[in-house]
């Protein structure tokens, strides 16, 4: 789906609100100070290597730091991969895992917007009980051009580690209503 050409964000009146569209700045929440701590979550898990994978990562690993001559001895025996790599790589898995958990709920700032400036209970619940205001954004400026639709799903998706190493496809996108969200990183 397109970005629509206006979206709207709902603000109650305070002090914060009116600093930050004096200084034209706009808030970005982190998702574990969203009311639904179920918001934005996502669940990394590990994958299960084929033999294959794990030569192909081997080669990444050795790429990268260099000194294939080095692990040939420790990972290697006759030519192939011993049961060593595979413990390096799942080690390897958890501690990536454990990192895009934490940045993706502690170092990424989330700010909604409507594509509705009429809704009433966004006007109930964003904006004080009808007492606040209402922004207009256009969207062919950044960073509103690059919004996306937010996808409601039933379920934590799961995006399995391994998957993504490989870049293979992510999690299904699910149906989703007029509600938009723009994250940034290192929020």
């Amino acid at each position: 789906m397109e970005v629509p050409p206006k979206l709207y964000k709902y603000q109650p009146f305070n002090t914060l609100t009116i600093t930050n569209l004096k200084n034209n700045k706009i808030f970005f929440s982190r998702p574990p100070d969203f009311n639904d701590p179920f918001d934005s979550m996502v669940r990394f898990v590990k994958g299960t290597p084929t033999k294959q994978e794990y030569l192909k990562f081997y080669k990444i690993y050795c790429d990268k730091i260099s000194q294939e001559e080095k692990l040939h001895p420790k990972y290697l025996t006759d030519g192939k991969l011993n049961e060593k790599f595979p413990k390096l790589f799942d080690k390897i898995q958890k501690d990536i895992i454990a990192k895009r958990n934490h940045n993706f709920r502690f170092e990424k700032g989330v700010a909604c917007f409507s594509a509705k400036n009429d809704d009433i209970l966004m006007w109930a619940h964003y904006a004080d009980g009808h007492r606040g205001f209402c922004l207009e954004f256009d969207t062919t400026y950044a960073p509103f051009n690059k919004a996306r639709k937010v996808n409601y799903i039933p379920d934590i998706p799961q995006v399995n580690i391994l998957n993504a190493m490989l870049n293979k496809t992510s999690p299904k996108k699910n149906s989703a209503d007029d509600y938009f969200q723009i994250q940034l990183l290192g929020i």
